[in-house]
C-alpha cells in the first residue's frame, strides 16, 4: 500500500507530461502516455490483489478496479491503433456507467446520487461519440455541464456545512468547488466560444486536463487523512467516487486529443 502511495503521484505526473507533449505536438508524447497508462494498469492490479473479503461491497470494488483497468487498456489500444480497442471500450465504459448507477442507488443523499447518475449518462454518451453512433443532441454536454455545476455546488455547500466542525476539510471542499467551477467555464468556452480572448482550443484543453488533475490531487490529499468520523463517512464515499470519475476523465482526454 505504501508503494502504491509513492508511485501514484509519479505516474500521474508522467501522464500529465505526456498530455502536454501531445497537445503541443512534441516528440515523446506517445511513449510517455503509453508508459504512464501501463503503470496505471499495474497499480490497479496491485490494488485488486490487496482487496480482501467476500462482501457485496468488496466484490463491487473489485469489479470497479477491473473495469477501470480494462478501460485504461482500451484507451491505450485506441491511441496505439491496435486491433480490438473499440470492442474493449464498448465493454468497459458501460460497465463503469453501471457501477456509477449502482453507487447512486446505494446513496441516500439525492445530490450525491444525482452526481453519479449524471456522469453515467455523460460516460455512455461519450462512448456514442467515440464510436460515431447516433445520439440525442446536447445530451453529452448537457449531462456533463449539469454534473460539473452540481459538483461545484455540492462541494461549496459541504464546505460551508463543515466549517465549524472541521476547518481544514471545509477549505479543501471549497477548493474542490472552485476547481470544478473553473473546469465548467473552460469546457463551456471550448464548446461554444473556442476562439474567445484569442486563446485556441489546445491551450484550453491543457488547462482542462490540469483542472481534472487538480481535483484528483486535492481528493488524494483528503483521502490520505482517513479514517474519518462516522458523521463524515458519506463524505469519504463521495470523495472516492468523485476521484474515480475524474481519473476516468483524465484518461479520456487522450481520446479527446486523438479525435
Amino acid at each position: 500500500m505504501m508503494i502504491n502511495k509513492m508511485i501514484q503521484p509519479i505516474v500521474g505526473l508522467l501522464f500529465l507530461v505526456g498530455m502536454i507533449l501531445k497537445f503541443a505536438h512534441l516528440p515523446g508524447a506517445g511513449i510517455t502516455i503509453f508508459v504512464s497508462l501501463s503503470c496505471a494498469i499495474l497499480l490497479l492490479m496491485m490494488m485488486l490483489i490487496q482487496v480482501r473479503g467476500a462482501s457485496l461491497l468488496s466484490q463491487l470494488y473489485k469489479l470497479t478496479i477491473v473495469s477501470g483497468a480494462i478501460y485504461i487498456a482500451a484507451v491505450m489500444f485506441k491511441v496505439m491503433h491496435w486491433p480490438g480497442a473499440s470492442m474493449i471500450l464498448v465493454v468497459s465504459m458501460p460497465t463503469l456507467g453501471l457501477i456509477l448507477v449502482l453507487s447512486a442507488l446505494k446513496t441516500n443523499k439525492w445530490y450525491y446520487a444525482l452526481l453519479s447518475l449524471l456522469f453515467s449518462v455523460t460516460l455512455i454518451m461519450a462512448l456514442f461519440k467515440i464510436m460515431y453512433w447516433p445520439r440525442p443532441p446536447y445530451l453529452l454536454y448537457g449531462s456533463y455541464f449539469g454534473f460539473l455545476a452540481l459538483l461545484s455546488s455540492v462541494c461549496l455547500y459541504r464546505g460551508q456545512s463543515v466549517s465549524n466542525s472541521d476547518s481544514s476539510l471545509s477549505k479543501q471542499y471549497r477548493l474542490l468547488g472552485g476547481i470544478a467551477l473553473l473546469s465548467l467555464a473552460i469546457t463551456f468556452k471550448i464548446k461554444y466560444y473556442p476562439e474567445l480572448f484569442g486563446i485556441g482550443i489546445y491551450p484550453m484543453r491543457v488547462l482542462e486536463t490540469f483542472s481534472f488533475a487538480g481535483i484528483v490531487a486535492v481528493i488524494y490529499k483528503l483521502l490520505s487523512n482517513k479514517p474519518y468520523s462516522a458523521s463524515l463517512e458519506k463524505d469519504y464515499q463521495f470523495l472516492k467516487t468523485t476521484q474515480g470519475i475524474f481519473l476516468i476523465m483524465l484518461v479520456m482526454m487522450v481520446l479527446v486529443k486523438a479525435n
